[in-house]
């Protein structure tokens, strides 16, 4: 089987073809714990954009630039990627992600998915301050399936097999294609972001990921990961 990386959608065929889809959705909230809008307040209404303060202008919604560094103009106007908005802030050239993507150049998604032959990676780079937990659902308390922080990331690795401590509920089912045809295999597992401290309490601006790995006889394969409303 081959390995391949997916954020939402990625298709890989034998030749190195790629495609992939632009992910789209919002994973600044400031309603969640630990984001906050810097020169700014928040809107409660959806909690997706920063209303920025006097002298202030919001980039993509929930940055909030100072006026003066606003309309500036990079040196490098390719500077930025997956749709970064660049600004000269300090005499540096600046990039503004969009909500899902972070990095010095807005080159790294902020959910990922890693499917390998025995297991899914699932990788998570939050906004803000993060206190939470990341876990498989329904099993906050299994130390073995919830996401570690690696530096800034939080990263796990989850097992296809049932048996193993890993697995955390992997779930293995038909890859079928059109409906009552099997061509492959494929594996689900739907991962909780909470930003609350409390344990297992599972609030309605916390976040829920549905990551599936398939791997279908041809050679084709495919990897989707995907926000959802937390359900606990």
């Amino acid at each position: 089987m081959m390995q391949y990386t997916s954020l939402f959608v990625l298709l890989v065929d034998l030749s190195g073809a790629l495609s992939q889809t632009a992910p789209t959705g919002n994973f600044f909230n400031c309603r969640r714990k630990g984001i906050t809008c810097t020169d700014g307040i928040c809107d409660t209404a959806m909690g997706t954009t920063c209303n920025c303060e006097s002298s202030f202008t919001a980039i993509l919604d929930y940055n909030c630039v100072a006026d003066a560094d606003a309309t500036t103009t990079c040196t490098d106007p390719a500077l930025c990627q997956n749709g970064g908005e660049c600004r000269v802030v300090g005499g540096t050239d600046t990039c503004f992600c969009p909500q899902l993507y972070t990095g010095t150049t807005c080159e790294l998604p902020r959910i990922e998915l890693t499917c390998d032959p025995l297991a899914m990676t699932v990788t998570v780079r939050p906004h803000g301050t993060f206190a939470g937990a990341m876990y498989a659902k329904g099993r906050a308390s299994i130390t073995d399936c919830r996401l570690a922080l690696s530096v800034t990331d939080y990263v796990k690795a989850f097992d296809y097999d049932p048996t193993a401590a890993t697995n955390c509920g992997v779930a293995q089912s038909d890859l079928e294609d059109p409906p009552g045809t099997v061509i492959g295999t494929k594996y689900t597992l739907n991962v909780i972001v909470q930003y609350e401290t409390t344990p297992d309490i599972v609030m309605g601006t916390d976040q829920e990921l549905v990551a599936t790995c398939s791997f279908p006889d041809s050679a084709i394969a495919t990897g989707v990961i995907f926000e959802s409303d937390a359900t606990g």
